[in-house]
Parts: structure tokens; C-alpha cells; sequence
């Protein structure tokens, strides 16, 4: 499933992982098979809804892909957060100070 440097970097970690706490190790593979079951559940559910809709939307969504993620709710709100300071974002004065360094002849 995994390719290229994703499987490299894990490969790494792993290897890192090998001289940690056992307790350590055992919070690591909760996390490493809570990902990968968001993974697959969230391209079996994109699948699954794709189809599903295509067939009652037929002229509408004969083409598209209707994606699933558990994360893209909550990225979107990040996202949304962010804009929102960006654009309240009111800019102030601010000093910049410049050194120099010389040496002296003697």
C-alpha cells in the first residue's frame, strides 16, 4: 500500500522506534492502525458514495468523484480560521534595526 518515501520514512521510524519504551511503542502502533483504518474507510466510503449518488444524480455527477475524509471537516475549518485572522489583520508600525560590524586597525 504504501510507496516511494512514505515507506522509506516509516521503514526509519520504525527502526528509531525499535530503542524506545515499551509503552511508547504501543502508543505508536495505535496510531499507525488508527490512520490506516481512516485510510481505507475513507476511500471505501468515497467508493461507496460516489456510486451511490451517481446513480440517483445521473446527469449531474455522471463524471465526478464525491470525496470522503474524516480530516476535511475539521482542515476546512482551520482554513476558514485562518482567512478570517488574515483578514482582520491590521498592520502596525514596527522598528527594524540594522548592525554593522567593523574591525579596527591598529
Amino acid at each position: 500500500m504504501l510507496r516511494g518515501r512514505a515507506r522509506a520514512y516509516i521503514l526509519h521510524y520504525f527502526r528509531v522506534l525499535a530503542c524506545l519504551d515499551q509503552d511508547v511503542l504501543l502508543v505508536f502502533y495505535a496510531i499507525v492502525h488508527k490512520v490506516g483504518s481512516l485510510y481505507c474507510l475513507g476511500a471505501a466510503f468515497t467508493r461507496f458514495q460516489t456510486l451511490r449518488l451517481q446513480k440517483v444524480f445521473p446527469a449531474v455527477l455522471a463524471d465526478q468523484l464525491i470525496s470522503y475524509g474524516s480530516c476535511q471537516f475539521p482542515t476546512l475549518g482551520f482554513v476558514v480560521e485562518r482567512y478570517k485572522q488574515v483578514q482582520a489583520f491590521v498592520p502596525e508600525p514596527f522598528w527594524k534595526l540594522r548592525g554593522m560590524m567593523c574591525q579596527l586597525k591598529l
